[in-house]
């Protein structure tokens, strides 16, 4: 017998998403006609790395001049590649979400759909982070003291709509608790 006993019960994954319809393109063949559940799973660094290769060979081949075409071409096939590994049976991370992931992903997810499930991954890594600390209790009363003073609006646009996110998930959490 070897030093690691098999698991038999599916392993749930780490995050969720539940997809609106308007996550799918509408000429997607697969195109569900409820709203989805995803599960979400973290990914190998070869995977990123991978996906960083093929990502800036992509925005070279579609915008040769560089430029933002470029570089938002680069981060949406980023993106998507990321995904396509990441998204998982929302109850088996074990299982593969779609066949044919990289493929399939170009073609069945919108832009606001790849942003909504990008998104909830970001919120994923930093709740299973190992080297980010929960806030400690005088901290919350911190963070509260500098949202009343309106320190987001001294944050740069694109920082202020990532902390907005995360303080989004946060209080989606909260307001589950009765």
């Amino acid at each position: 017998m070897g030093a690691f006993t098999p698991i038999e019960e599916p392993l749930p994954p780490p995050a969720q998403v539940l997809l609106p319809l308007e996550a799918f393109a509408e000429t997607w063949k697969g195109r569900p006609n409820a709203p989805v559940l995803m599960g979400l799973r973290h990914v190998a660094m070869g995977v990123e790395e991978t996906a960083r290769a093929e990502a800036a060979k992509w925005a070279v081949e579609m915008h040769p001049t560089p430029g933002e075409l470029q570089i938002e071409s680069y981060n949406d096939f980023l993106m998507r590649w990321i995904i396509s590994c990441a998204a998982c049976h929302p109850s088996d991370l074990s299982r593969d979400f779609f066949a044919f992931a990289q493929d399939t992903v170009r073609d069945a997810l919108t832009s606001q759909g790849v942003q909504l499930i990008w998104e909830r991954y970001e919120t994923m890594l930093l709740e299973t982070s190992p080297l980010d600390a929960a806030l400690e209790d005088e901290e919350v009363g911190e963070l509260i003291a500098l949202l009343e003073a309106d320190r987001l609006n001294g944050l740069t646009t694109s920082y202020a709509r990532r902390v907005r996110r995360l303080l989004r998930s946060v209080l989606t959490d909260l307001r589950l608790v009765e």
